[in-house]
């Protein structure tokens, strides 16, 4: 996979994973203001959907290519162990930020690959696979946003998520926002989040 990668020399790291349209760049400025210290690490995805990125294929809208979703998340976790061996950051130190389909697939590293990181930030996610339950969570700290009025995601998706995240045990910070959005309101929730986990 694609990625940029900002040696800060720091002892954290911040995964940035983009929403459709994006790239390894994208989430970098957010990352930078939420912690200027952190290592930042952009990823981008592998599919291009009418010259668009995303980490994913899907079928039309909220109509997901769930084997390819399974594999693609499979690659997401394996390239994070690729580089954090490479350029030898923590991962028990280490954030994820996904917005959107970077959420997407970030869901999936929590559903199918939980160990892989301990701190998720989840900006907008749908529950893409829904035949797939999360294992325990009790050590994974999980920031959602959600919205009732998301054009993309449905209120039976938010529900269901938030029930088996806190059915799995998962230390769940919630913030209801309006609409799909990344806004000040959003950032600031991250940052309390964030500053929380390592109690700046």
């Amino acid at each position: 996979m694609i990625y940029k990668y900002i040696n800060n020399q720091s002892d954290r790291t911040i995964i940035l994973l983009h929403g459709t349209g994006g790239d390894e760049n994208s989430l970098l400025k957010i990352g930078a203001f939420i912690d200027p210290n952190a290592n930042l690490l952009g990823i981008r995805g592998n599919v291009s959907e009418n010259g668009l990125n995303r980490y994913f294929k899907r079928f039309g809208m909220g109509v997901y290519d769930i084997p390819n979703y399974i594999s693609e998340t499979k690659n997401l976790r394996d390239t994070i162990l690729l580089l954090s061996s490479e350029f030898e950051f923590d991962l028990n130190q280490a954030t994820i930020i996904g917005f959107s389909n970077g959420a997407n697939i970030a869901l999936g590293l929590l559903t199918d690959f939980s160990d892989t990181l301990n701190n998720y930030i989840l900006l907008s996610s749908d529950l893409i696979n829904k035949d797939s339950n999360f294992v325990d969570l009790s050590n994974k700290n999980v920031f959602l946003t959600y919205s009732y009025n998301d054009p993309y995601v449905n209120e039976d998706s938010i529900n269901m998520l938030y029930n088996r995240l806190i059915n799995a045990n998962a230390n769940l910070t919630t913030l209801e926002i309006s609409g799909h959005v990344i806004d000040n309101e959003v950032i600031s929730g991250v940052m309390k989040f964030y500053n929380n986990i390592y109690k700046k």
